[in-house]
């Protein structure tokens, strides 16, 4: 299994193309399906991880929306699918946490290039991906994307998570941090950001680490 096929490593390289992709899916129409711990943090001997293509693919913001729906054309049950790829989660000040995460924690990890109709097709295919998170750090997908330094481009990603399940804001992952704590962290966090997370959760300015929440609203 500690093995680096060669698909893997495509789907991670920055030079990657869309007709890269097609030929080597076409030659080997099964290479979607190959799963590897090459790129994968092992914990302990107990706590294994393997990845698929498709969270490197994800993880990779020069490997287009296309692309990403070819690869997942061809093994879609592992959107799901939770892996540890070293410390490649956005999770803000927390950026020496370990987190695992499936192909749209990745995803959102990215500071560009994040397709809302990826996201919509992810969250088609899983609908309880909004509150899948690792038992640890407890890092959904959206405090990630609150995590992310470039979530100011991704609003209409952050709307449409929050509208997919409102109570995600209150979901105390994050290490105990809701989504809007989170954000307060985040260095690049706008009145636009705090605004949307305020007005669709008005409790949020009342949990924990009030402090944080001032400092965050008044610096805005």
């Amino acid at each position: 299994m500690k093995e680096s096929p060669f698909f893997h490593l495509a789907c991670y390289n920055k030079n990657i193309s869309g007709d890269i992709v097609n030929y080597l899916l076409d030659f080997y129409p099964d290479t979607a399906e190959i799963a590897t711990d090459y790129f994968c943090l092992h914990l302990s001997p107990h706590q294994k991880t393997i990845s698929y293509p498709l969270h490197l693919a994800c993880l990779n913001s020069n490997c287009s929306s296309a692309m990403i729906v070819d690869i997942l054309k061809r093994n879609p049950t592992i959107v799901s699918h939770m892996c540890i790829i070293g410390r490649t989660i956005q999770t803000g000040r927390y950026d020496h946490t370990f987190v695992e995460g499936m192909p749209l924690h990745y995803y959102l990890s990215r500071t560009s290039n994040v397709d809302l109709q990826i996201v919509e097709l992810f969250m088609k295919l899983d609908p309880d991906s909004t509150r899948t998170a690792d038992e640890e750090a407890a890092f959904a997908p959206i405090h990630v994307i609150c995590c992310n330094p470039g979530v100011n481009d991704m609003i209409d990603v952050l709307r449409f998570l929050i509208d997919s399940d409102p109570e995600s804001l209150q979901f105390p992952g994050g290490y105990s941090m809701v989504p809007f704590l989170m954000a307060c962290r985040n260095t690049n966090a706008t009145v636009t950001l705090a605004n949307l997370l305020l007005e669709c959760w008005p409790e949020a300015i009342h949990q924990r680490d009030k402090g944080v929440a001032m400092l965050c609203i008044i610096s805005l």
